[in-house]
């Protein structure tokens, strides 16, 4: 699977999440296309929860990294 859902607090480990944004599916960032039409953009889900237990923010999904990182165009410095 290309992200998971994240069901567990990333700060505490509760399980008291609670939804309060949703942009629904979202393109990854810098995932630019020279042919928008031609191309499959991949999308994933974007939203946030708050954990009600010691109110960290988290994102509700985790990408798979490589997919991310991998051909990552920015460079720092440059």
């Amino acid at each position: 699977m290309s992200y998971m859902q994240l069901d567990r607090c990333l700060a505490c480990g509760g399980a008291a999440l609670v939804s309060y944004v949703d942009f629904g599916a979202q393109a990854l960032a810098n995932s630019f296309s020279r042919h928008p039409r031609g191309d499959k953009i991949s999308r994933f889900p974007l939203g946030l929860n708050y954990c009600s237990d010691c109110f960290h923010s988290q994102q509700k999904v985790a990408v798979d990294p490589d997919l991310i990182y991998l051909d990552y165009p920015y460079a720092s410095g440059t």
